[in-house]
Protein backbone atom coordinates (compact mmCIF):
# COMPACT_ATOMS: atom_id res chain seq x y z
CA UNK A 1 0.00 0.00 0.00
CA UNK A 2 1.33 3.40 -0.94
CA UNK A 3 0.46 6.30 1.29
CA UNK A 4 -0.10 9.72 -0.15
CA UNK A 5 0.03 13.05 1.62
CA UNK A 6 -3.05 13.40 3.77
CA UNK A 7 -4.02 9.70 3.63
CA UNK A 8 -6.52 8.53 6.24
CA UNK A 9 -6.02 4.92 7.38
CA UNK A 10 -8.60 3.04 9.45
CA UNK A 11 -7.78 0.05 11.67
CA UNK A 12 -11.06 -1.80 12.06
CA UNK A 13 -11.67 -4.83 14.23
CA UNK A 14 -12.16 -6.24 17.70
CA UNK A 15 -10.47 -5.88 21.08
CA UNK A 16 -6.99 -6.29 19.59
CA UNK A 17 -7.49 -3.17 17.47
CA UNK A 18 -9.00 -1.30 20.41
CA UNK A 19 -6.19 -2.28 22.79
CA UNK A 20 -3.53 -1.58 20.19
CA UNK A 21 -4.58 2.04 20.00
CA UNK A 22 -4.78 2.51 23.77
CA UNK A 23 -1.50 0.94 24.85
CA UNK A 24 1.93 2.41 24.30
CA UNK A 25 3.06 -0.72 22.47
CA UNK A 26 -0.05 -1.21 20.36
CA UNK A 27 0.45 -1.47 16.62
CA UNK A 28 -1.72 1.56 15.81
CA UNK A 29 0.43 3.75 18.06
CA UNK A 30 3.63 2.12 16.82
CA UNK A 31 2.63 2.83 13.21
CA UNK A 32 1.67 6.40 14.09
CA UNK A 33 5.05 6.95 15.79
CA UNK A 34 6.96 5.38 12.90
CA UNK A 35 5.16 7.46 10.28
CA UNK A 36 5.66 10.64 12.29
CA UNK A 37 9.37 9.94 12.72
CA UNK A 38 10.10 8.71 9.20
CA UNK A 39 7.58 10.46 6.97
CA UNK A 40 6.25 13.54 8.80
CA UNK A 41 5.56 15.38 5.56
CA UNK A 42 2.93 12.79 4.59
CA UNK A 43 0.66 14.00 7.39
CA UNK A 44 -1.10 10.61 7.53
CA UNK A 45 -4.04 10.23 9.90
CA UNK A 46 -4.39 6.82 11.59
CA UNK A 47 -7.77 6.00 13.10
CA UNK A 48 -8.97 3.07 15.15
CA UNK A 49 -12.43 1.53 15.34
CA UNK A 50 -11.96 -1.47 17.60
CA UNK A 51 -14.73 -2.89 19.76
CA UNK A 52 -14.10 -5.67 22.25
CA UNK A 53 -15.89 -8.89 21.45
CA UNK A 54 -16.71 -8.04 17.86
CA UNK A 55 -17.04 -10.79 15.28
CA UNK A 56 -17.27 -10.49 11.50
CA UNK A 57 -21.05 -10.11 11.67
CA UNK A 58 -20.63 -7.20 14.10
CA UNK A 59 -18.10 -5.55 11.80
CA UNK A 60 -20.50 -5.74 8.87
CA UNK A 61 -23.24 -4.19 10.97
CA UNK A 62 -21.21 -1.26 12.29
CA UNK A 63 -19.08 -0.46 9.22
CA UNK A 64 -21.39 2.31 8.00
CA UNK A 65 -21.58 3.86 11.47
CA UNK A 66 -17.93 3.59 12.61
CA UNK A 67 -15.88 3.66 9.42
CA UNK A 68 -17.70 5.39 6.57
CA UNK A 69 -18.22 8.75 8.36
CA UNK A 70 -14.48 8.99 9.09
CA UNK A 71 -13.76 8.79 5.33
CA UNK A 72 -10.63 6.62 5.23
CA UNK A 73 -8.77 6.75 1.97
Amino acid sequence: MLLETGSRVMFFGDSIVKACDLTSIGYVRLMRAWLTANHPSLNVTLMSAGVSGDRVSNLQTRFAKHVTPKAPT
